[in-house]
């Protein structure tokens, strides 16, 4: 009824940890808010109160919770997309300046995993899915110069995303997956690709 509906929405706009410059998405029925800061010019630095807790709205509940699994590396100014039953969370800024770091929060068990991270550390970027893949679109640098450079990631599903050699290429695709300096072997002699260009 309306009155439910009215409490529901008066629930949602109660919430002590206060945040800006966070990104929210709906995934499995509720609301995740991720990222952000308590952003102060008190503090000498604006952007350093990053806000590391993910909570959680159950619009079946009309409660809101507090993941047990904090954002890996917390900060404001992230793009951030629904793919699968993850949320991707590139970029962004804090204390320590901007971001190229890539993380993927599993809303069904709560677990975040690492990507690789971006080529340009970029704060405040746009983010979007197209397909399996990630576009990180402009954004600003450390200085606050803005950028206009994209990039692409292909977003592989989290069990096909073993990345032995952490060079980027899960082992599913990647011809050498113990060594980081190759992943392909177009010839098949046995000899990965960047070594047969010496």
């Amino acid at each position: 009824d309306l009155h439910t509906a009215y409490r529901r929405q008066r629930q949602m706009c109660i919430r002590d940890s206060a945040r800006d410059h966070h990104k929210a998405a709906v995934a499995n029925g509720k609301l995740y808010v991720v990222g952000g800061r308590r952003s102060s010019v008190n503090l000498g630095n604006p952007v350093s109160d990053t806000i590391p807790e993910v909570d959680v709205f159950d619009f079946e509940t009309g409660q809101w919770s507090t993941l047990d699994s904090d954002i890996p590396t917390p900060r404001g100014g992230i793009a951030m997309i629904k793919q699968g039953s993850e949320l991707i969370v590139a970029a962004g800024e804090s204390g320590a300046g901007a971001h190229s770091n890539v993380e993927a929060l599993d809303v069904v068990t709560g677990n975040w995993r690492t990507l690789p991270s971006l080529g340009i550390a970029r704060n405040a970027p746009g983010g979007a899915r197209y397909g399996n893949e990630l576009f990180v679109v402009a954004g600003a640098l450390n200085n606050g110069a803005e950028i206009n450079a994209q990039e692409v990631m292909t977003l592989y599903p989290r069990d096909f995303a073993v990345d032995t050699d952490n060079d980027g290429v899960p082992d599913a695709l990647d011809a050498f997956p113990e060594n980081s300096g190759e992943y392909a072997d177009s010839d098949g002699d046995g000899v990965g690709d960047n070594l047969s260009l010496i």
